[in-house]
Protein backbone atom coordinates (compact mmCIF):
# COMPACT_ATOMS: atom_id res chain seq x y z
CA UNK A 1 0.00 0.00 0.00
CA UNK A 2 1.32 3.30 -0.92
CA UNK A 3 2.69 5.71 1.64
CA UNK A 4 3.36 9.75 1.91
CA UNK A 5 6.91 8.81 1.66
CA UNK A 6 6.17 7.58 -1.57
CA UNK A 7 4.41 10.07 -2.67
CA UNK A 8 7.35 12.59 -1.32
CA UNK A 9 9.75 10.67 -3.50
CA UNK A 10 8.33 10.72 -6.77
CA UNK A 11 6.69 14.38 -6.36
CA UNK A 12 9.36 16.02 -3.72
CA UNK A 13 8.00 19.53 -4.84
CA UNK A 14 4.62 18.78 -3.24
CA UNK A 15 3.40 20.34 0.01
CA UNK A 16 2.47 17.72 2.06
CA UNK A 17 -0.60 18.94 3.05
CA UNK A 18 -1.66 18.52 -0.63
CA UNK A 19 -0.10 14.84 -1.13
CA UNK A 20 -2.15 14.10 2.31
CA UNK A 21 -5.33 15.47 1.68
CA UNK A 22 -5.26 14.96 -2.33
CA UNK A 23 -3.10 12.32 -3.30
CA UNK A 24 -2.44 9.47 -0.66
CA UNK A 25 -6.37 8.70 -0.65
CA UNK A 26 -6.09 7.70 -3.92
CA UNK A 27 -2.69 6.44 -3.81
CA UNK A 28 -3.91 3.84 -1.46
CA UNK A 29 -6.98 3.24 -3.49
CA UNK A 30 -5.39 3.17 -6.90
CA UNK A 31 -1.48 1.98 -6.15
CA UNK A 32 1.16 4.61 -6.53
CA UNK A 33 3.49 5.24 -8.97
CA UNK A 34 0.40 5.50 -11.75
CA UNK A 35 1.33 3.26 -14.69
CA UNK A 36 2.04 5.65 -17.91
CA UNK A 37 0.84 4.87 -21.04
CA UNK A 38 3.26 4.61 -23.98
CA UNK A 39 3.54 8.74 -23.97
CA UNK A 40 4.02 8.87 -20.25
CA UNK A 41 0.50 9.89 -19.46
CA UNK A 42 -0.91 8.12 -16.37
CA UNK A 43 -3.64 5.09 -17.15
CA UNK A 44 -6.73 4.23 -15.65
CA UNK A 45 -8.08 6.48 -12.91
CA UNK A 46 -5.16 8.54 -12.59
CA UNK A 47 -5.13 9.91 -16.25
CA UNK A 48 -8.24 12.16 -14.90
CA UNK A 49 -6.77 13.10 -11.15
CA UNK A 50 -3.99 13.72 -12.93
CA UNK A 51 -5.18 16.07 -15.50
CA UNK A 52 -3.49 13.60 -18.28
CA UNK A 53 -0.82 14.82 -17.81
CA UNK A 54 2.69 12.87 -17.11
CA UNK A 55 4.28 12.87 -13.85
CA UNK A 56 7.48 14.59 -14.95
CA UNK A 57 4.59 17.38 -15.56
CA UNK A 58 3.58 16.93 -11.52
CA UNK A 59 7.35 17.47 -10.48
CA UNK A 60 7.87 20.64 -12.08
CA UNK A 61 5.19 22.68 -10.67
CA UNK A 62 6.07 25.18 -8.00
CA UNK A 63 3.81 25.73 -4.80
CA UNK A 64 2.89 28.59 -3.14
CA UNK A 65 0.88 29.19 0.17
CA UNK A 66 -1.37 32.61 -0.65
CA UNK A 67 -3.61 34.19 1.25
CA UNK A 68 -5.84 36.24 -0.58
CA UNK A 69 -9.26 36.35 -2.06
CA UNK A 70 -10.19 34.41 -5.10
CA UNK A 71 -13.56 35.34 -7.04
CA UNK A 72 -15.23 33.18 -9.41
CA UNK A 73 -14.28 35.03 -12.24
CA UNK A 74 -10.63 34.19 -11.88
CA UNK A 75 -11.62 30.55 -12.25
CA UNK A 76 -11.38 28.78 -15.38
CA UNK A 77 -14.41 27.79 -17.17
CA UNK A 78 -14.33 24.47 -16.20
CA UNK A 79 -14.11 25.23 -12.67
CA UNK A 80 -16.91 27.75 -12.50
CA UNK A 81 -18.80 25.18 -13.96
CA UNK A 82 -17.81 22.87 -11.91
CA UNK A 83 -19.13 25.13 -8.78
CA UNK A 84 -21.93 26.47 -9.97
CA UNK A 85 -23.39 22.69 -10.51
CA UNK A 86 -21.94 21.61 -7.27
CA UNK A 87 -23.84 24.21 -5.74
CA UNK A 88 -27.12 24.12 -7.29
CA UNK A 89 -26.97 20.81 -6.56
CA UNK A 90 -26.48 20.76 -2.95
CA UNK A 91 -28.61 23.41 -2.63
CA UNK A 92 -31.28 22.93 -5.38
CA UNK A 93 -31.47 19.32 -5.49
CA UNK A 94 -30.73 19.80 -8.89
CA UNK A 95 -29.56 16.87 -11.04
CA UNK A 96 -26.37 16.77 -12.25
CA UNK A 97 -22.73 14.96 -12.33
CA UNK A 98 -22.19 15.98 -8.91
CA UNK A 99 -25.50 15.30 -7.34
CA UNK A 100 -25.99 12.24 -8.89
CA UNK A 101 -21.51 10.71 -8.51
CA UNK A 102 -20.87 11.91 -4.97
CA UNK A 103 -24.05 10.87 -3.18
CA UNK A 104 -23.33 12.81 -0.02
CA UNK A 105 -22.72 16.10 -1.61
CA UNK A 106 -25.59 18.10 0.27
CA UNK A 107 -24.44 16.69 3.50
CA UNK A 108 -20.07 17.40 2.60
CA UNK A 109 -21.64 20.84 1.51
CA UNK A 110 -23.43 22.05 4.47
CA UNK A 111 -20.95 20.78 6.88
CA UNK A 112 -18.64 23.05 4.86
CA UNK A 113 -20.67 25.79 5.11
CA UNK A 114 -21.51 25.35 8.71
CA UNK A 115 -17.47 25.67 9.03
CA UNK A 116 -17.47 28.73 7.51
CA UNK A 117 -20.61 30.01 9.59
CA UNK A 118 -18.47 29.37 12.85
CA UNK A 119 -15.09 30.13 11.44
CA UNK A 120 -15.24 32.50 8.62
CA UNK A 121 -12.65 29.97 6.65
CA UNK A 122 -12.69 27.37 4.17
CA UNK A 123 -11.88 23.99 6.43
CA UNK A 124 -8.21 23.13 4.63
CA UNK A 125 -6.85 25.47 1.83
CA UNK A 126 -8.18 24.45 -1.21
CA UNK A 127 -5.06 22.78 -4.38
CA UNK A 128 -5.35 25.72 -7.35
CA UNK A 129 -3.19 25.48 -10.52
CA UNK A 130 -2.63 28.26 -12.88
CA UNK A 131 -3.94 27.46 -16.21
CA UNK A 132 -3.66 29.90 -19.34
CA UNK A 133 -7.74 30.52 -18.86
CA UNK A 134 -7.86 31.00 -15.33
CA UNK A 135 -7.43 29.12 -12.06
CA UNK A 136 -8.11 24.96 -12.06
CA UNK A 137 -9.23 23.25 -8.60
CA UNK A 138 -6.97 20.54 -8.23
CA UNK A 139 -8.52 19.75 -4.50
CA UNK A 140 -11.31 21.45 -2.80
CA UNK A 141 -14.23 21.55 -5.55
CA UNK A 142 -16.66 21.40 -1.95
CA UNK A 143 -14.43 23.90 -0.23
CA UNK A 144 -14.71 26.27 -3.12
CA UNK A 145 -17.90 26.22 -3.97
CA UNK A 146 -19.14 26.62 -0.51
CA UNK A 147 -16.92 29.72 0.31
CA UNK A 148 -17.82 31.42 -2.87
CA UNK A 149 -21.58 30.34 -2.31
CA UNK A 150 -21.17 32.09 1.25
CA UNK A 151 -19.18 34.87 -0.09
CA UNK A 152 -22.25 35.53 -2.09
CA UNK A 153 -21.07 34.92 -5.35
CA UNK A 154 -24.65 32.68 -6.53
CA UNK A 155 -28.07 34.62 -6.81
CA UNK A 156 -28.79 31.67 -4.09
CA UNK A 157 -28.55 33.88 -1.07
CA UNK A 158 -26.72 32.58 1.91
CA UNK A 159 -28.16 35.40 4.45
CA UNK A 160 -26.60 38.69 5.00
CA UNK A 161 -25.38 37.13 8.51
CA UNK A 162 -23.66 34.31 6.81
CA UNK A 163 -21.97 36.61 4.08
CA UNK A 164 -20.81 39.16 6.76
CA UNK A 165 -18.84 36.27 8.74
CA UNK A 166 -17.03 34.72 5.49
CA UNK A 167 -13.82 36.57 5.33
CA UNK A 168 -12.86 38.12 2.11
CA UNK A 169 -8.71 36.08 2.25
CA UNK A 170 -8.24 32.60 2.60
CA UNK A 171 -5.17 30.39 2.11
CA UNK A 172 -5.18 28.83 -0.71
CA UNK A 173 -2.01 26.10 -2.48
CA UNK A 174 -1.63 27.35 -6.08
CA UNK A 175 0.48 25.64 -7.95
CA UNK A 176 2.54 27.50 -10.95
CA UNK A 177 4.76 25.43 -13.84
Amino acid sequence: MASIGDLQKSLPNFPEDILNDWLLPYAKSEGWPPAPDENQKPLNRWRYLLRNKPLSYWQSLKWEKLERHISISQLNPEAQGIMVHMVLGALKGQVNLYSISIPDLKERFSRIVGFIAEHGKIPKPPALIHEPDGLGVLDGNHRMAAYLYCYGYFTIDPGSELMLKTENVQQYWVAKT
